[in-house]
Parts: C-alpha cells; sequence; structure tokens
C-alpha cells in the first residue's frame, strides 16, 4: 500500500520531534514500527536574521520491508512538497515564539546506513534570532526541546568564529570555541545565546 500525504508528513515530524510537547500522533493514528537511534541539530547563526539548521536522524525499523517503503516514498516527493509540510510543521512550533518563522530554504534526503534510516534535513529560516542592543540572541520564545538521555540527542549552536558570547542558558554541556553543544541533557528550553 503506496503513502500517502500523511505518512511523509509523519515522517517529517519524526525528523524534528526533538521538540518537547510536539506530539506527532496528535496529528495522526499511526503505529510506530520504528526507534530513533540517534538525533542531532546543528543551528549555525551569524550576524543577522538568518540561521541555518542542519538536522540528522537515525532510524531503527522493525522491518525492512517498512525501512524501504519508508525510505522511497521520501526520497520520491518533490522539494517543493517537502518544503511546504516542513512550513506547517513550523507554523505549530511558531504558535510558542513572538516572532514568525520564515523558511528561506530546505532540502532533504533519505538512505539506507548500515541497515538504518538515516534523514537528513537542511534548510535555512529566519526568526530564530534577534538584534538586541548589545548584539545578537538567539530565541524561538517558549518551544521547549527534549535531548533524551538515552537516544544519543544533541544539539549544536556554532556562532560567528569571531563572536563574543556574552551568556548561554540554560548552559551547554560543553564549549569549543564558539560551537555550543547540549547532550542528553532531558528537557530544556530552547537555548538563549547572546553574541557580540
Amino acid at each position: 500500500m503506496r503513502m500517502n500525504n500523511k505518512k511523509l508528513m509523519w515522517i517529517l515530524l519524526a525528523v524534528i520531534i526533538v521538540f518537547a510537547g510536539f506530539n506527532i500522533f496528535t496529528f495522526f493514528n499511526n503505529q510506530q514500527n520504528y526507534e530513533q537511534v540517534e538525533f542531532s541539530a546543528t543551528y549555525s547563526f551569524e550576524r543577522g536574521n538568518e540561521t541555518k539548521i542542519e538536522n540528522e536522524v537515525l532510524f531503527a525499523y522493525e522491518k525492512e520491508s517498512d525501512l524501504e517503503e519508508s525510505m522511497e516514498y521520501f526520497n520520491s516527493v518533490s522539494i517543493d512538497e517537502k518544503m511546504a509540510n516542513y512550513k506547517e510543521v513550523l507554523s505549530k512550533l511558531e504558535e510558542q515564539s513572538d516572532r514568525p518563522i520564515e523558511v528561506l530554504e530546505y532540502d532533504a534526503v533519505a538512505y539506507k546506513e548500515n541497515g538504518l534510516l538515516r534523514i537528513e534535513e537542511v534548510n535555512v529560516v529566519t526568526g530564530m534570532v534577534k538584534e538586541t542592543e548589545n548584539g545578537w540572541i538567539t530565541d524561538f520564545g517558549e518551544n521547549r526541546l527534549e535531548l533524551k538521555e538515552n537516544s544519543n540527542s544533541k544539539l549544536v549552536f556554532i556562532l560567528p568564529e569571531d563572536a563574543k558570547v556574552i551568556s548561554a542558558k540554560p548552559e551547554p554541556t560543553e564549549k569549543v570555541g564558539n560551537v555550543l553543544t547540549w547532550m542528553n541533557v532531558g528537557e530544556i528550553k530552547f537555548p538563549n545565546v547572546e553574541y557580540q
């Protein structure tokens, strides 16, 4: 049975399920036939309104046939349709922010890797950083993230190489230069990082 658009939406939602309280099952009644093995989200900020987001998620499927079906259908859908669905997902998260989120670019691909399904998304958005009197601050309103301790989940913020980090809340798990990482820390508010 061929997947419909709702199935694609479900897959896309699964990729950004790291946002706490955003439950794909409130949209669709799908049986979960996969397990998230790994998740990483990398946000590259600049001194401006645009943010590049790179999401990677690795799924283990109970059945090889389900993995193949998900991968083939995901890759057969046009970028325009994927982008439209992604915008729909962000519009739900936007409700917890005081600024609109605009998607400028979007691309996504799924492929098999050692018997697992890897989905990679790369997109550019506006609305996740704002200018302040002191410089810039990352912000996504009241949205919270769930970086589960047992799921190899991490969030990475990359700031301009010459930027001065003024504050970071919550405190990152590690900081190497201007690369801040939160790993397996449970539920946290989307980090507010102020920099110049």
